[in-house]
């Protein structure tokens, strides 16, 4: 069990995305996060992960994005709201920038890159 579980860039690329997390949450403590970094199912975030990254500068694998697959804040929002157990939810917009990290951007949330937790009930 760990107090903090991160899942960056991972949940897109899954099959079955609740299945996955549910997995992770069995190995949150009560108390504890689990935080994820994804992207949001919009067209703007298509355009800059299909046709940009992987398909003009090629510094993402051709096939390595499934728009199909990005996850909308409120469906992340949904999932642990449904499973109960989990509160505290936050969320915030960020844009890789090469060479300097991660930067919040507002908004981005809702068209692109975004960093999501949710904390787990104490007992």
């Amino acid at each position: 069990m760990v107090d903090v579980l991160t899942v960056f860039e991972v949940i897109e690329h899954v099959q079955r995305p609740a299945e996955f997390l549910d997995v992770c949450a069995r190995h949150v403590k009560p108390g504890g996060w689990m935080v994820l970094s994804t992207i949001a199912r919009h067209w703007l975030s298509w355009v800059t992960t299909k046709v940009v990254a992987e398909d003009m500068l090629g510094v993402v694998p051709k096939g390595t994005h499934e728009w199909e697959k990005y996850i909308n804040e409120d469906e992340l929002r949904g999932y642990f709201a449904a499973k109960g157990g989990w509160n505290s939810w936050r969320c915030m917009g960020v844009v890789y920038v090469p060479g300097v990290g991660w930067r919040e951007v507002t908004g981005s949330e809702k068209v692109g890159n975004y960093f999501f937790g949710a904390r787990k009930d104490e007992i």
